[in-house]
């Protein structure tokens, strides 16, 4: 089964598409959603946010965080909403992955 996950890297698209043996594909959509503009703007927003979340400049690069509690709500119910939206979307035959390591950001 091909497999797209939900995985979010500083400065890299959220979400990854893997064929059925496991092998990276493309840092993307599957080649039929790749039109879709509701998902593309769901998941750009996303990728906003969470870059957002770093310092990144010419002396420094690190992970600062949420503001506060309420931005980490606001950015885990688009986060839901987007991975939802995605599953709505998905041929039969396809997979989805929300990876654990966006479960615990802070």
């Amino acid at each position: 089964m091909n497999t797209v996950k939900i995985n979010l890297e500083y400065g890299a698209f959220p979400v990854w598409v893997y064929d059925s043996e496991g092998n990276l594909v493309d840092n993307d959509f599957p080649e039929y959603l790749m039109e879709d503009e509701e998902l593309e703007t769901a998941f750009s927003e996303i990728q906003a946010l969470f870059d957002g979340l770093f310092i990144d400049d010419e002396t420094e690069f690190r992970y600062i965080g949420f503001k506060s509690d309420g931005d980490k709500a606001v950015f885990d119910e688009k986060l839901e909403n987007s991975r939802k939206l995605l599953q709505s979307k998905l041929a039969p035959g396809w997979g989805l992955q929300v990876l654990p390591n966006l479960q615990n950001l802070k």
